[in-house]
């Protein structure tokens, strides 16, 4: 599984970060986690990467809910199972999360 989620640069998203890496850890999952500096373009780019490495699930915090659209519609695509979390786009598009 790939956690793409924000840089540990704030104190909510380190605690977030770290507790999700621990949590996978105490339950045997397999977790990658890769941040950015809320920067919606490198979201885009490090999404295109972990769609390449053919992960058994992907759990995005979308720095944008708007700006992310284009790449949910690429995970499902995929047909790699995204997890949302923090950040939610429109509930039109909830088709594309489980």
């Amino acid at each position: 599984m790939i956690l793409l989620a924000a840089d540990d640069g704030c104190g909510y998203c380190a605690a977030y970060n770290t507790t999700a890496v621990q949590y996978a850890k105490q339950k045997g999952i397999d977790l990658t986690l890769v941040t950015n500096k809320f920067d919606t373009a490198q979201q885009a780019s490090q999404v295109d990467q972990a769609i390449a490495q053919k992960p058994a699930a992907i759990l995005l915090w979308a720095i944008d809910g708007t700006a992310v659209l284009p790449s949910l519609h690429k995970i499902q695509r995929a047909g790699i199972p995204l997890l949302l979390t923090d950040v939610l786009p429109d509930q039109k598009y909830d088709k594309l999360w489980v």
